[in-house]
């Protein structure tokens, strides 16, 4: 079929419009279109526009445990820098620890932090701990060796996700190729968004990407079409109480 009889209808999911507004949040709800469509073969993707109001530390990664557990921190989520970073650790690391001066300072060279205080302990990496979320992020990739001052194995991670994930088991149910991962949990990705932005700004992407279907395909206005926002660790993402929109081009023959 020529291109000239290929017809082009946009759609527009705002998840101000979730069908759930009061049980839902912005990063896992669901929407229905006002009127149904058929005979669509291609999805494009026409723009995205996502705030970035999430924090690079979150409920899903702010906790740092010591010694196999026995005891941890919890940072307050937010936006950090190197310094505001350290002044944090400390308040929590002086709570958690009274009376052994606990201290942390962070290397402009090497991207390290250094934890130490007058007893000596270990940090928990996640990979041993599960409840040490913050390891990653803060460079303990490996649980350290006790001592009365650990130097982190890695740099911080203090930017936040690389990309976000929108993903869909409807949009994605009738795609031809869907995206590839080295990884099989993200099977239901629709879309990956690179983060090209700051804190505060809007992240907007116009990617003009043809989905290709298996079939010609209908969408009713009774489906209900499932939509989710991921952080690029697959944890769901948290905008903070704000909405966000993409424009899709349905290609109908």
């Amino acid at each position: 079929m020529s291109e000239r009889s290929k017809e082009r209808v946009r759609c527009v999911i705002n998840s101000r419009n979730r069908l759930n507004p009061l049980t839902e949040d912005s990063n896992d709800f669901t929407v229905s279109l006002n009127s149904s469509l058929s005979r669509i073969t291609e999805i494009d993707i026409e723009r995205v526009e996502i705030p970035y109001s999430f924090y690079a530390i979150n409920s899903t990664n702010n906790v740092l445990t010591f010694n196999s557990g026995a005891n941890s921190i919890t940072i307050t989520p937010g936006n950090y820098t190197a310094t505001t970073l350290i002044t944090e650790l400390t308040t929590q690391l002086n709570i958690a620890f009274a009376g052994q001066s606990p201290a942390v300072t962070f290397s402009s060279l090497t991207y390290k932090l250094t934890i130490s205080k007058s007893s000596a302990f270990n940090v928990d990496s996640y990979t041993d701990i599960p409840t040490s979320t913050a390891s990653y992020a803060l460079g303990f990739h490996v649980s350290s060796a006790t001592s009365t001052s650990i130097t982190a194995d890695s740099a911080i991670n203090i930017a936040g996700p690389n990309y976000i994930l929108i993903s869909s088991e409807y949009l994605t149910s009738g795609i031809q190729h869907k995206t590839l991962f080295s990884d099989s949990t993200y099977q239901s990705v629709f879309w990956a968004v690179p983060v090209s932005c700051s804190p505060g700004d809007t992240i907007i992407e116009n990617p003009l990407i043809p989905i290709r279907l298996n079939a010609q395909t209908t969408v009713l206005s009774t489906d209900v079409i499932d939509i989710q926002l991921y952080d690029d660790r697959y944890n769901l993402l948290d905008l903070n109480g704000l909405d966000w929109a993409m424009q899709l081009v349905f290609i109908v023959q």
